[in-house]
């Protein structure tokens, strides 16, 4: 691994190629060499792309999608089942086990039978 002197900097060119075709849209990496820094690339953008949804209450009471990638934390509080993002907190309609199957587990750790 380079520390940080020795690293050179690294530009990285964003082009479109937009056709009607293109159904559904796909990402392509255009690199000498696959290196690990381009497949963490392609994971992070596979998982923003392709993220899961569920859908929680919101203290204002509405229904909303909530990514997966956004979810910092589910447990359950007073009998209801909490999911924590950033921004706000929601309520589930599904138990923890429920979340468990529907989660990904390289993405989740169920540290006790409430979180």
């Amino acid at each position: 691994m380079l520390n940080l002197s020795e690293r050179q900097a690294v530009t990285m060119h964003v082009t479109f190629n937009l056709k009607a075709s293109f159904i559904p849209p796909f990402i392509t990496i255009n690199a000498p060499a696959e290196t690990p820094e381009l497949q963490h690339l392609a994971t992070n953008i596979s998982q923003l792309t392709n993220s899961q949804l569920i859908a929680g209450i919101s203290p204002r009471g509405t229904r909303e999608l909530v990514p997966v990638n956004q979810i910092i934390r589910i447990h359950t509080d007073a009998k209801h089942v909490v999911m924590e993002t950033k921004a706000t907190s929601y309520t589930l309609t599904q138990r923890i086990y429920q979340l468990k199957q529907l989660l990904p587990s390289d993405l989740f750790l169920q540290l006790s039978s409430g979180e």
